[in-house]
């Protein structure tokens, strides 16, 4: 659509861009400045925004002014990048991929038509545009009949986008805002606009039909499977994990990363972007899951069968490991603070060899340093055994779970 200027783009933005997703302007009129603020306030409605301006003129009142111009927004859902943006002989372009095809809009000012087959012989030969798809949207100020711009796009095989009946402004008959389409299935001309008026130019509709595209098929990860706890009914794990949701996984690093991944535009080229923005959600799940049982399982009102049910839920794979840090702090706080430094340094020694070997050959290493020690020495070591035995469970977990 020509907006016969900034006035007529906040026009369209107040109408919420008539719900496109994808938005084609010529004529925008706009410094880079004000351009600038209009892509930000598209922003806020989804839109990412491209922007190629004209030349500089002077205005009645002797302000520098751009004259032309050409934009592209494309709502966030879409699949697109920029291609690239050019103005040369008067008239100015701009390219976006669009779903594997690129979408070139074009605005030629008056006079300018024979000079657009050069222009688009650029984009071809810049984007080898013979083997692939291709869509040209534009006021060229030319009926196709008679334009030399249709007549190039004739020649690489394009259909016609438009009805010659319409014409393009709402007080002329003129035919002057038209397409062109490397394939008759992927897109065709819709409607025109006689609904809502926002410049001189009437502006008209093109249907996406089919996105010629050769996809990858597969299928994303499934999640690990979580089990509620047998003691807890749906509705209060549900209630759990809201609360670990809330304050801990969306204050993590998992969750920014997902966050800032899922505002950025998909690309046409890489449908990886897909499966990337997967596996983070589900890194954030794992983490949240995962936070409710150590919660549940440092609780101090959580029996031995709950923990050992636990235990065996954080064992099933794709599970994390509890981090040593808790596991030392359970540890010290199952353990007699009457211990002395030696005592500690013995069990700090089985907890090594426990870690890297097993738990009954680090307790054996444990008895065998006893015997050097006083008979004081053994009666305390006797006692902390008690608790080393009722850490058994925890630390074989922690083992099984670094070794996944």
């Amino acid at each position: 659509m020509n907006t016969g200027g900034a006035p007529g783009a906040w026009r369209l933005y107040d109408e919420a861009f008539l719900e496109s997703p994808v938005v084609v302007l010529q004529e925008c009129n706009m410094s880079n400045k004000e351009w600038s603020a209009f892509v930000r306030t598209s922003a806020k409605l989804g839109y990412n925004g491209f922007y190629q301006p004209g030349p500089l003129r002077h205005d009645r009142w002797g302000n520098q002014r751009s004259h032309g111009g050409v934009a592209v927004l494309c709502h966030k859902s879409v699949p697109h990048s920029f291609a690239g943006s050019n103005h040369v002989w008067g008239i100015q372009s701009i390219g976006v991929w669009i779903a594997g095809s690129l979408l070139i809009n074009i605005y030629s000012p008056p006079g300018s038509d024979p000079a657009v087959p050069r222009l688009l012989g650029m984009w071809w030969e810049q984007h080898r545009l013979d083997s692939k798809s291709w869509m040209v949207l534009g006021d060229f100020n030319a009926d196709p009949k008679e334009s030399k711009a249709f007549h190039y796009l004739r020649l690489q095989g394009g259909h016609l986008i438009g009805n010659p009946e319409h014409g393009s402004r709402w007080n002329s008959e003129h035919f002057i805002d038209w397409g062109a389409v490397s394939h008759s299935e992927l897109a065709t001309y819709a409607h025109m606009n006689n609904d809502i008026h926002l410049s001189d130019h009437k502006g008209f509709w093109v249907e996406f039909r089919k996105l010629v595209r050769q996809t990858k098929k597969g299928r994303l990860k499934p999640a690990p499977k979580w089990d509620v706890p047998s003691w807890l009914t749906k509705d209060e794990w549900t209630d759990l994990l809201n609360v670990t949701w809330t304050r801990e996984t969306m204050l993590s690093r998992d969750f920014r990363s997902f966050t800032q991944f899922s505002h950025l535009p998909y690309r046409f080229e890489n449908q990886d972007d897909v499966q990337q923005e997967w596996d983070l959600f589900l890194k954030c799940l794992n983490h949240c899951f995962h936070t409710t049982y150590q919660n549940l399982y440092n609780n101090p009102s959580c029996t031995n069968d709950q923990k050992r049910e636990l235990q065996t839920l954080l064992r099933q794979p794709g599970r994390s490991s509890l981090s040593l840090s808790l596991l030392s702090l359970s540890l010290s706080l199952s353990l007699s603070f009457s211990v002395s430094f030696s005592v500690c340094l013995c069990l700090s020694l089985s907890v090594c060899l426990c870690l890297s070997v097993s738990v009954g050959l680090s307790l054996w290493v444990c008895l065998c340093l006893s015997v050097f020690l006083s008979a004081k020495l053994r009666r305390w070591l006797a006692e902390c055994q008690t608790a080393i035995w009722s850490a058994k469970d925890l630390l074989a977990c922690a083992v099984m779970l670094d070794t996944n």
